[in-house]
């Protein structure tokens, strides 16, 4: 798929562009310079309070105000005497959906220091937009400190690896979901799933991107368009301490996942639908009707103009009424074998109703 590379191309180089821009304790950073139209800034973290009140040993609960126009968050801690020693090494990313989450595997007993900072994706040019850092905040996890001297410290990893293995399944899932699995890239403290609509990518319309960002190597998606293709990619991140700034890795091969929300015995059933509409358009002069939006498209029938579908995305509803078809009806519209209501009045058809459409036994208007 040659033009799904481009977008690739270009977001990786966007992503390798940003620079995390940070202020409060944290040393000035540089950061790159973004071209005319200004994208429109996230605002800072404020706020920021980590408290292991009520948690397990070796977690903590951190919650801030959302940033805004933040999409996503980060939440960068590494514990005190490292960033003291400036080792960073050890130093840990979590990424959050909202403005609060828990965070766990921390060494019992130590003091960390945590700071935090909001993201949003500009969809037209396909660039992130960071916002500003929150106030560095220090907690100290419930517990007995470890016993013994730790090892030496790792030095900082400068490059993340590829994301690998990345599967799609919508087996199981709640219609307009799937569920997402990878390797996870080397080095990797968060990941990225880029996804698009199979249709638009095709067509080269890339203002539907979505991303979701993920702690672990699987997760679930589930803002999908039921019935509709995707494809997705992944992408690994993390954040760099000593240099306060993102290390971006390698992407992921392309997957895709069809037919979403659609159980795959009912494919053949949803398939034989779409070929009826597409019979009825041509019958009666699609490309001269008053409305056709979505039709003949890839979208689902159930967004194509005048179409009602079930949960299965079969069609139970056609209401074309007052639209300008024109010629006869097909006598294909008997494939509709889930159809309830049909609605072609104050139209200039001719000729009779086809006798075919007494074999659709679940009509009913």
């Amino acid at each position: 798929m040659k033009t799904m590379k481009g977008i690739a191309g270009a977001l990786t180089l966007a992503l390798l562009l940003a620079v995390v821009l940070v202020s409060g304790a944290a040393p000035a950073a540089a950061q790159v310079a973004i071209s005319e139209p200004a994208l429109p800034a996230v605002g800072p973290v404020t706020g920021l309070t980590v408290s292991s009140e009520g948690m397990a040993d070796g977690a903590v609960q951190a919650r801030w105000l959302g940033a805004e126009r933040a999409q996503v968050y980060f939440v960068a801690y590494i514990r005190s005497d490292d960033a003291a020693a400036g080792s960073y090494g050890r130093a840990q990313m979590a990424a959050f959906n909202g403005t609060e989450g828990i965070i766990d595997g921390l060494d019992s007993g130590v003091s960390y220091d945590f700071i935090a900072i909001g993201m949003r994706w500009d969809l037209a040019r396909y660039e992130p937009v960071w916002g500003k850092w929150s106030d560095r905040v220090s907690a100290t996890p419930g517990g007995t400190p470890p016993a013994g001297p730790r090892p030496a410290p790792p030095p900082e990893p400068q490059r993340v690896g590829r994301v690998t293995d990345l599967a799609v399944n919508a087996q199981g899932q709640q219609a307009g979901a799937v569920r997402v699995s990878w390797t996870p890239a080397e080095n990797a403290q968060v990941h990225f799933v880029v996804y698009i609509r199979s249709d638009a990518a095709d067509a080269g319309d890339y203002t539907g991107v979505q991303t979701a960002v993920f702690n672990g190597a699987d997760g679930v998606i589930d803002d999908l368009d039921r019935g509709a293709s995707y494809d997705f990619i992944a992408i690994g991140m993390r954040w760099n301490w000593g240099e306060y700034g993102t290390v971006w890795g390698r992407w992921s091969q392309w997957q895709s996942a069809e037919y979403i929300g659609i159980p795959a015995n009912l494919i053949p059933d949803v398939a034989r639908d779409r070929a009826a509409l597409v019979a009825l358009y041509h019958a009666t002069d699609g490309d001269n009707w008053h409305d056709n939006a979505s039709w003949l498209s890839e979208a689902p029938l159930g967004d194509w103009y005048g179409v009602d579908t079930d949960a299965n995305g079969r069609v139970i509803e056609v209401n074309l009424s007052a639209n300008n078809l024109t010629n006869t009806i097909p006598a294909e519209l008997d494939n509709l074998v889930n159809l309830q209501r049909l609605y072609l009045s104050s139209n200039p058809l001719t000729g009779e109703i086809p006798p075919e459409l007494g074999h659709l036994t679940s009509l009913r208007v």
